[in-house]
């Protein structure tokens, strides 16, 4: 079984009123390749910088290597 190295957990993102990203769930394994498609405006950016700690989201948790990032300062992300 490989290591879990980034999983998504019910994670949203909310601009004023309106749900870029609604209750998304993804997991990813060491050594595994995804690619995230979708039309104009459907989230696949804010979706990457949530998965890069640029942005936080509204709801859910991201995990890399079993530690919750959304919980830590931009310094301890810069430190992984």
């Amino acid at each position: 079984m490989e290591e879990v190295l980034l999983e998504v957990k019910s994670v949203s993102k909310k601009f004023e009123d309106r749900y870029v990203l609604e209750n998304v769930d993804m997991r990813l394994e060491n050594c595994q390749f995804i690619a995230i498609l979708g039309h104009s405006g459907s989230g696949k950016s804010t979706m990457l910088n949530i998965l890069s700690s640029v942005l936080r989201p509204s709801t859910g948790y991201v995990f890399y290597k079993g530690r919750d990032i959304t919980k830590l300062s931009k310094k301890e992300v810069a430190e992984i």
